[in-house]
């Protein structure tokens, strides 16, 4: 199939997000609970500091790649519908509907993921405010009503911004993406500051314990 002019039906679209806009959305996408947390809860641990870097520095290694897949995509399709239309465009209509499907998966997975890592963040720094209501376990985790409504309230909060307007989305996200920022160079510099008057120190470079059951 070949691939058809997406020119005009690029131009009928009414821009709405500013080149920081998109970078903040894509800021979001990719750095998330776990760029903050799974380095020092599960990486640390099994990796140790140096194992840690190699593989965060092979991940962004990665995510580069799939960033300029992403851009030749954009260029070459550029049209409202993303991945979905670029497969379809370039190949078919039934490819097209089983990337859709993949697509819509991968949204649904990331969505519940991020909602449920709202109660994680919020027992790291305000303990057990919202363990109230009914209490269960899944899989060995605990969940509480109190939880579960803070999830819900976030999607619901969430969801209401992007229905509010075409720029409110936009806006909001780039304020938080500059918020984190923000936090993070002052965390870096705290840590610079820390190391500069006790040394800096990552031996061993990896778990000790990893050495023996290498050797």
């Amino acid at each position: 199939m070949k691939p058809t002019n997406t020119k005009k039906s690029a131009s009928m679209l009414q821009k709405n997000l500013s080149p920081l806009n998109v970078w903040a959305i894509s800021f979001g996408c990719a750095v998330g609970w776990g760029a903050f947390m799974m380095p020092g809860t599960t990486f640390l641990p099994i990796a140790g500091p140096l194992g840690t870097v190699i593989s965060m520095l092979i991940s962004a290694a990665i995510m580069l790649i799939i960033g300029v897949n992403y851009h030749f995509m954009i260029n070459h399709s550029p049209d409202a519908g993303g991945a979905f239309t670029y497969v379809r465009t370039n190949l078919s209509y039934d490819h097209g509907f089983l990337c859709s499907w993949f697509l819509a998966i991968v949204y649904i997975s990331i969505a519940w993921a991020n909602a449920t890592a709202l109660p994680l963040i919020f027992r790291y720094f305000m303990g057990k405010k919202f363990q109230f209501g009914f209490h269960y376990q899944i899989a060995g985790y605990d969940v509480y009503f109190g939880e579960a409504l803070l999830s819900i309230f976030a999607i619901l909060l969430i969801g209401g911004i992007c229905y509010a307007g075409n720029r409110i989305p936009g806006i909001v996200q780039t304020v938080c993406a500059l918020i984190m920022i923000a936090g993070i160079i002052i965390f870096f510099i705290a840590a610079v500051i820390h190391l500069s008057k006790n040394g800096f120190n990552i031996v061993p470079y990896y778990p000790p314990a990893k050495y023996r059951s290498l050797g």
